[in-house]
């Protein structure tokens, strides 16, 4: 039967038994070109090390994160001459190649997508996969298919292209045609749906309560779309889902294999997240990890907490007859299948992208949502209105809302209901508050502070609350507000007050 398997597999055939262990692994590196640059080098390779993943280890490839456009073409093209085998380099760029490299273009949030349609959504991955290709990334780990069911769910939220399957499917298929007309391989990400919990699984292990029947019909027809509409790869998430198995969902052979494979025949590949996260790595060891994510049916085992042991694990246990040589032969003809598709990077253009940075600022105020905003007064004299900023620290956000006023105050958002509150009434006529709290891995602002929540919804005050992240935070604040969905909108936001356009943006959830 091996003998058949190697005959069909000519390329397979080239490749020792190391070699196909090692195509089984991606690991995070950075896009810069010298180390001292990587922002966090405890999750990312140095130069040493990665030339090492690659020669001793022979992984598949490498997930990048941070770097500049010239750097991170520079740093692709000489790992992957290094490779013998071409090297997937793939990117979390839910919101353009300008998430992580400096140079390319940021794109708006999925919400904030979803707010203008899935013509903007086809052009945001359209944009994402061009500059992703140029920069030799050539798997965009997008698009997201979870629903985000639940209002409190930290680390989904705005990175949702909403709370519904029928808008999530409507839009995440659009870019995905995007992704696809770019030239790129894609991942529906995070089954079997990240959407209704409240933690982060970057931190800890959330439960998923829900019950299969409404798994079924409110979590996968998205993915199930997605499959349909031929994405390459599907990511598994890190939760603890009691209606499907006792294991978490992507060490589950029952979730991973029964129903993403079998069940619905899926053929392309299958992703763990990250195994550095701390929903497997606070309970698992290396080997452990690797060892539960391949015998649930993982192609790829993503960001292993130690590269080594994961590696001589699955190597050993192969050798021991602990898993067949079948088995890895299924994952490595799937990962090669996906790497024949791949397409040479295009050169980088001369002068950058700036239409596509023309065309995602006219998204940004395509996206902008207004509630019940009446007629603004002529901000250009001051004296007559107050410029609150709010983050998460009392320090200047930077960008343009900070400087549209000359006395723009800054609040750290636990003191700022009380300093707000103790401010003098000094006759101004409106009060601008700007909101800076986000949401995402690793951090979590999905409530507000009380006393900030109280002074939002009684100031006597003309008051205009402007969300730049999570919108679920200001929707019991029923006062005139505007929802940006990132900070990257300030402009945007900035001119909508100065009156350059009107705002069209469609409410993309329910319950404001």
């Amino acid at each position: 039967m091996e003998e058949h398997v190697m005959l069909d597999l000519p390329e397979l055939a080239n490749l020792t038994l190391e070699e196909q262990v090692g195509q089984l692994f991606v690991v995070r590196t950075s896009g810069f070109t010298q180390d001292e640059d990587r922002r966090y080098p405890e999750r990312e390779l140095s130069l040493a090390d990665l030339t090492q993943a690659i020669e001793r280890y022979h992984i598949g490839g490498i997930l990048l994160y941070g770097g500049e456009v010239g750097e991170t073409s520079a740093k692709v093209q000489r790992f992957q001459a290094m490779s013998p085998q071409p090297l997937l380099v793939c990117a979390d760029l839910e919101e353009g190649a300008g998430q992580h490299v400096r140079g390319c273009t940021r794109l708006p949030p999925a919400l904030a997508l979803a707010a203008c349609g899935s013509q903007a959504s086809a052009q945001a991955g359209l944009i994402t996969a061009r500059e992703a290709r140029s920069v030799g990334v050539n798997w965009v780990l997008a698009p997201i298919a979870d629903v985000n069911a639940n209002p409190s769910n930290p680390v989904i939220n705005v990175r949702a292209f909403g709370a519904t399957p029928e808008q999530v499917t409507r839009e995440s298929l659009a870019f995905l045609q995007g992704l696809q007309a770019g030239g790129v391989l894609t991942c529906a990400k995070h089954f079997p749906g990240h959407g209704d919990v409240d933690g982060d699984s970057h931190l800890e292990l959330p439960m998923l309560q829900t019950t299969r029947l409404t798994l079924e019909r409110e979590h996968w027809p998205p993915f199930q779309a997605l499959i349909a509409a031929g994405v390459s790869a599907v990511m598994v998430a890190h939760l603890q889902a009691p209606a499907l198995d006792v294991l978490p969902t992507s060490l589950s052979y029952p979730i991973v294999t029964d129903i993403l494979q079998q069940q619905w025949g899926f053929e392309g590949l299958v992703v763990t997240d990250a195994l550095t996260m701390g929903a497997i790595a606070d309970r698992f060891g290396p080997a452990e990890a690797a060892l539960m994510a391949f015998a649930a049916g993982a192609d790829i085992l993503l960001m292993p907490q130690d590269l080594p042991s994961a590696y001589q694990a699955i190597l050993g246990a192969i050798l021991q007859g602990r898993f067949s040589r079948e088995r890895l032969y299924a994952s490595v003809r799937k990962i090669l299948r996906a790497k024949a598709q791949l397409k040479a990077a295009p050169p980088l253009p001369e002068g950058g992208w700036p239409e596509h940075h023309k065309q995602a600022q006219h998204l940004y105020r395509q996206s902008i949502t207004t509630l019940g905003l009446g007629p603004l007064p002529d901000l250009k004299d001051t004296p007559h209105w107050c410029n609150i900023l709010i983050a998460p620290k009392a320090v200047p956000v930077p960008g343009p809302v900070y400087h549209v006023h000359p006395e723009t105050l800054v609040f750290a958002q636990d003191q700022a209901g009380e300093a707000l509150a103790a401010l003098p009434r000094d006759g101004r006529e409106l009060v601008l508050v700007h909101l800076f709290l986000t949401t995402g891995p690793y951090r979590s602002y999905t409530q507000l502070p009380p006393a900030l929540e109280r002074f939002l919804t009684t100031a006597p005050q003309r008051l205009i609350v402007v969300s730049y992240g999570n919108p679920y935070l200001i929707q019991n604040v029923r006062r005139e507000r505007i929802l940006a969905y990132s900070p990257e909108a300030q402009q945007a936001v900035v001119d909508l007050l100065w009156g350059h356009y009107l705002a069209v943006g469609q409410l993309p959830i329910a319950g404001f």
